[in-house]
């Protein structure tokens, strides 16, 4: 075969490897950690593991193409961003080194990929405690200022930079439990403490003991993946269920 055959062969198994992805993940730039043991078989790391092997297989056939090496490398990214199973903090670390890779790819000039790359940065940074808020910001601050503040993307960035800039007095211990800050059963306790805790004295003295120690307990939680599964399974998700109750029993009232 030709370099030319070669580099056309490379990119229709990427093709073929973006359809599966965005079929099995449906978009979804990142999946929280949760650390769950139960979760290790689940058949979604085996699909990872399958992705990433095409995506070699890939970059064999063209080394040296960078539209296929980028190409890979943001696959690559999103893969192990949503990995399912053991050593899954590792997997997010690597998914960063990719980001980084695929933006050193980016040819000088190319606005537009270097744009939706820190969009996708930025949004796994946003959904990954391994990142962090600030790398968050950087990346999307980024894509706004390319885009244009306002384009529809640069909206887009701006909302999220927004939700991230105000995210101050997170439910640590929640966070920590549930893998994210965008989890859903985070927002639930988010609301009752801005809209039940926060309305009375006993509340926000709660409240400020809370985000006194809680940074501290959540650190150690992700060294200790047994206590962090009994806190949700025996503590956390109980009380969410009662103050979801709760709220379905007022609108019914």
């Amino acid at each position: 075969m030709t370099q030319e055959t070669d580099i056309k062969v490379a990119l229709s198994l990427l093709e073929d490897v973006n359809t599966k992805v965005q079929a099995e993940l449906g978009g979804r730039i990142v999946t929280p950690i949760y650390n769950d043991y139960e979760d290790y078989n689940n058949p979604l790391k085996k699909f990872c593991g399958d992705m990433l092997t095409e995506c070699k297989i890939a970059e064999k056939k063209a080394p040296s193409n960078n539209e296929v090496l980028l190409r890979s490398t943001l696959l690559k990214a999103q893969i192990h961003a949503n990995w399912i199973g053991n050593l899954i903090k590792s997997q997010h670390k690597t998914a960063m080194e990719y980001y980084d890779q695929a933006l050193s790819l980016v040819e000088e000039g190319d606005t537009e990929t270097e744009a939706l790359i820190r969009y996708r940065y930025g949004m796994f940074c946003a959904g990954s405690k391994i990142a962090g808020k600030d790398k968050a910001i950087q990346n999307l601050k980024r894509a706004m200022e390319i885009v244009g503040e306002d384009s529809e993307h640069g909206i887009e960035c701006a909302k999220e930079i927004a939700k991230l800039e105000e995210k101050q007095g997170g439910c640590f211990i929640a966070t920590a439990v549930y893998g994210s800050y965008y989890a859903p059963e985070v927002l639930v306790l988010r609301q009752f403490r801005d809209k039940v805790l926060s309305k009375f004295f006993w509340g926000r003295v709660f409240i400020k003991l809370y985000y006194a120690i809680s940074p501290f307990i959540a650190e150690r939680l992700d060294q200790c993946q047994s206590v962090k599964k009994i806190l949700r399974n025996l503590i956390l998700n109980p009380i969410i269920k009662n103050i979801s109750d709760s709220k379905g029993g007022h609108k019914n009232g």
